[in-house]
């Protein structure tokens, strides 16, 4: 990279090895540190306000450090970072155990931030006709963030440190070590967020950046640039080893540390789609991790909170992930969006182009062989599910069937009246279950006999989008005089999930007339085309008029 070969000044180095490390404390080291860090600023860190009125550079390096004694840039600290400090970190003695991890998380933050930064994005997101300029694909290459990803996607000393940690994580969240040692606990999280932000920008990276800059052809200004070949996929070094994957997603687990379970969701929602894991789910199932991995996103999905949809993805993006704030403790807003976190993996992978089993059909229905299917959760044998989670969550104040289930006077709101952009979500799933080809058949029978899901949601999904008082709202006029303020989010996912369960209904009724089953059909017909309120048990007043 620019500049990594190049020493940096001794003075800090010497004071390090030879001055401070033998008295077994950092009082220089962890201040220094910081003050890297600091430097490095990131978009996550500077307030909405700012950024939306007076969008503010977030590139604080200047362009000509160094010159033109070396090759421009950072690159002497960001090697006095990684190569002197954490790379040996493990090797010092410390008089505060503290100090250790105090300076771990330094580091980390360094390199986090600098990844954070690297505005990889912006060579894609632009205009496709503006070729980025010659000065600007040079200040990416001097930028820190190019060293970074250079060592994460080789077989380096830092990729390698990231890995173990990864790993050996687990065990301390286990012995409890994070609660004793907070640095522990942002330790980790950062190498989480370290792994997240390679993921995301790899093929940014590798496609496009590394090309303009063999291009620009100025080894004076950005150094010498490695061929492609030269670099390894991170999701491809993952695959390595058999335990790196599981304790990805073994994270999930922690619901004290919701940052580590929604950054563990959404690296398996990229590694799901990587070639180099074709058998992902498999993996994970026959790990010593699979059982509690099962037991985490179950305990996740079935967490009960009502947080808007919208308001938990834009706290989650702004408060999770390279370069925002110190990690908090959770909140409403975090376990939501690991909810809706599960679900858009759940959806990714059970759309009818995606091969059976893989990672959603593990966690769906507790298994990754070829004969997987759902399962009654009461059978002897069988556990609950993150399918009977969902089925749950949609089941939720939808009264039974007529002849088949009491109404419960004390029924709360159905889920598609309180948080319809979560519903829709669920139903998504339930329909891409019921339409692909492997795992159709099992799963509506199962909702036609156990649930009786199909008549059921059909019966209960008023005609009216329900009412919120939520700012900027729309106001709604049916032809029968009634208005209603909602929401232009809240009408759409109402209006989605409504077709979701009008295409289920329409499933149901083509395996039922090719089956001959005519009182079935009949039974669905009159629901659509009779009166509703025959079907559904009295419980004093009609449906909807309990609803509105």
């Amino acid at each position: 990279g620019a500049g990594s070969a190049l020493p940096v000044g001794r003075g800090v180095e010497v004071e390090l090895d030879e001055v401070v490390a033998v008295f077994k404390l950092y009082p220089c080291t962890i201040p220094f540190l910081n003050l890297l860090a600091t430097l490095i600023h990131t978009p996550k860190r500077i307030p909405l306000r700012e950024r939306v009125s007076d969008p503010p550079s977030v590139n604080t390096i200047p362009d000509a450090l160094g010159a033109p004694y070396r090759t421009p840039g950072i690159g002497p600290f960001v090697a006095f970072v990684v190569d002197n400090v954490f790379a040996r970190i493990p090797s010092r003695e410390y008089l505060r155990p503290s100090d250790r991890w105090r300076m771990n998380d330094l580091c980390l933050c360094f390199i986090e931030r600098s990844l954070a930064s690297f505005d990889l994005e912006s060579l894609v997101t632009g205009v496709e006709e503006l070729q980025p300029t010659k000065e600007y694909v040079v200040q990416l290459a001097i930028h820190p963030g190019f060293e970074m990803m250079r060592r994460m996607l080789t077989s380096s000393p830092l990729q390698a440190s990231i890995l173990t940690y990864l790993v050996e994580g687990l065990d301390g969240f286990d012995k409890g070590l994070a609660q004793e040692e907070p640095f522990y606990r942002t330790t980790i999280i950062r190498v989480l967020r370290i792994i997240y932000r390679v993921l995301e920008v790899q093929d940014i990276f590798l496609d496009v950046f590394l090309p303009l800059l063999s291009e620009l052809n100025e080894p004076a200004l950005t150094g010498e640039v490695p061929p492609v070949s030269y670099f390894v996929r991170f999701d491809q070094a993952l695959s390595f080893t058999p335990d790196y994957v599981p304790a990805l997603a073994a994270y999930i687990c922690y619901p004290s540390y919701p940052e580590l379970m929604l950054l563990s969701v959404k690296i398996l929602s990229i590694l799901a789609t990587s070639p180099s894991l074709p058998q992902l789910s498999l993996l994970i199932d026959r790990s010593s991790e699979s059982i509690r991995i099962l037991e985490g996103y179950l305990q996740a999905l079935d967490s009960h909170v009502t947080e808007d949809v919208e308001t938990a993805e834009t706290v989650a993006e702004q408060e999770t992930g390279a370069g925002a704030a110190d990690p908090d403790g959770p909140s409403d807003s975090l376990t939501q969006a690991i909810r809706l976190a599960i679900l858009d993996l759940l959806m990714q992978n059970t759309s009818p182009a995606r091969p059976f089993p893989n990672i959603a059909h593990f966690l769906l229905f507790g298994g990754a062989s070829a004969d997987t299917q759902i399962q009654d959760p009461h059978a002897l044998g069988a556990r609950r599910s993150c399918v009977h989670s969902i089925l749950d969550l949609l089941n939720f104040g939808v009264p039974g069937a007529k002849g088949k289930e009491k109404r419960d006077p004390a029924l709360g709101q159905p889920l598609f009246l309180t948080l319809p952009a979560f519903a829709e979500r669920c139903y998504h799933v339930i329909y891409q279950l019921c339409q692909h080809s492997r795992t159709s058949e099992s799963t509506m029978r199962y909702l036609r006999t156990r649930e009786d899901f199909f008549a059921r949601h059909l019966a209960a999904i008023p005609f009216k989008v329900p009412s919120t008082d939520q700012q900027p709202f729309i106001e709604v006029l049916y032809s029968d005089g009634v208005r209603l303020s909602t929401t232009v989010a809240t009408m759409a996912s109402f209006l989605k999930l409504r077709s979701w369960i009008l295409d289920l209904v329409a499933l149901d009724l083509h395996v039922l007339t090719t089956r001959a089953h005519h009182k079935s059909v009949s039974e669905l017909l009159e629901l659509m085309f009779g009166n509703e309120e025959d079907y559904l048990e009295d419980a004093g007043e009609s449906w909807e008029v309990a609803v509105f």
